[in-house]
């Protein structure tokens, strides 16, 4: 074989035998393949907005390519309304002690994963996934620091954010601080304290000077402007036979507060199954949906096994549990089984909505040079 070529062969037995013949100066490639099977089932409530779904198959293609500062990552869901979409498309060049980025980038700034205030051009959370924003970003490093420009290039009618951020490390604690501005002022601060081999402990707040908040008044929901701050504590800590704890805590001011979904419940219990209640559903339609969020999340791993269980409280009301289990088994590093439930609790005001309870088999497969 010709010197300036290389091989690679990828074999799934029974299924696959295909080699590849690429050049010697390829490209970095990672295709990985997911299959869902899924059943949700609803119990009835007083304002039934979640629908039952027979058994349902999705099937999800991801494509990542990248070469010398340049990375394109596609998706393909055949089921989707938007079968093919580019998820990221961006360019990463070094000048010197300056580094910059033009295109489409998802930038993960916070450390949290119940809520990152400070992703403002990124996932909000870490169950999320959000199609990356086209921006223009410079960033300088100063030896472990970095001071970093970036404004986003929105295509729509939305109006730009652009924001001046600058990070640092002191002994076991990562900082950062942020300004930003699109139609009003926002500043935000977060940092990251590991003091051993076991502990983290993290924390990021914002504040707005103006940004939108819901409110339930005079038996009806109202959205109006003003001063507002989102903010994240937490913790996680790991031990040595593969566990690791998350403890997490989330303040939106911009959500309804206890008192207003208290409100909220009391008319609806008045108006089940007329007009006016369905007219309350935009209350269950906001990002966070409650002022204050808990969260509980242990993942543990035995080996090729690896089981998660997360559990989210949500300050309504009553206070009103989303339960997220999944287990999952990786016999290689290219393949990997996974089954999974969820339910949102019929209890509490959130609950009024309508149980899901969501059922989940997934396969994987990765393949890679």
């Amino acid at each position: 074989m010709n010197q300036a070529m290389s091989a690679k062969r990828y074999v799934i037995p029974g299924v696959l035998n295909l080699m590849l013949i690429l050049p010697a100066s390829a490209l970095d490639w990672r295709l990985e393949a997911d299959w869902e099977a899924e059943r949700q089932e609803t119990v009835d409530a007083p304002l039934p907005l979640v629908e039952e779904t027979p058994f349902d198959w999705r099937e999800r293609y991801d494509l990542s390519v990248s070469q010398s500062g340049a990375q394109l990552d596609l998706r393909f869901e055949p089921q989707a309304d938007s079968a093919l979409q580019v998820r990221q498309a961006f360019y990463d060049g070094r000048l010197g002690d300056y580094e910059l980025t033009l295109g489409r980038k998802n930038l993960h700034w916070d450390y949290g994963y119940l809520a990152n205030p400070l992703n403002w051009l990124g996932p909000e959370d870490g169950r999320s996934e959000t199609l990356a924003e086209p921006l223009v970003s410079i960033q300088q490093f100063r030896g472990i620091n970095t001071d970093q420009a970036v404004c986003s290039l929105r295509l729509n009618d939305e109006p730009e954010l652009c924001a001046l951020r600058t990070q640092g490390f002191a002994g076991a604690l990562d900082w950062q601080a942020l300004v930003g501005y699109q139609e009003s002022w926002r500043v935000g601060v977060g940092a990251s304290w590991v003091p051993g081999q076991r502990w983290e402990y993290h924390g990021s707040v914002v504040g707005y000077e103006s940004a939108e908040r819901w409110q339930y008044r005079d038996s009806a929901l109202d959205q109006s402007a003003g001063a507002a701050w989102n903010g994240l504590v937490g913790a996680q800590v790991s031990g040595a036979s593969g566990w690791q704890l998350w403890l997490e805590h989330h303040y939106d001011s911009r959500a309804l507060s206890v008192i207003d979904w208290r409100r909220l419940a009391d008319d609806l219990d008045v108006w089940s199954g007329t007009p006016q209640a369905m007219a309350l559903a935009p209350a269950w339609q906001t990002p966070t949906l409650t002022e204050h969020r808990s969260m509980i999340r242990l993942t543990q791993n035995w080996g090729d096994w690896d089981l998660t269980g997360t559990l989210i409280g949500f300050w309504a009301d009553e206070a009103t549990p989303l339960t997220d289990l999944e287990l999952s088994y990786a016999w290689t590093q290219q393949a990997e089984v996974r089954v999974g439930w969820q339910s949102t609790s019929s209890s509490g005001i959130l609950g009024r909505i309508g149980r899901s309870d969501v059922y989940l088999f997934g396969f994987n497969w990765v393949l890679a040079p």
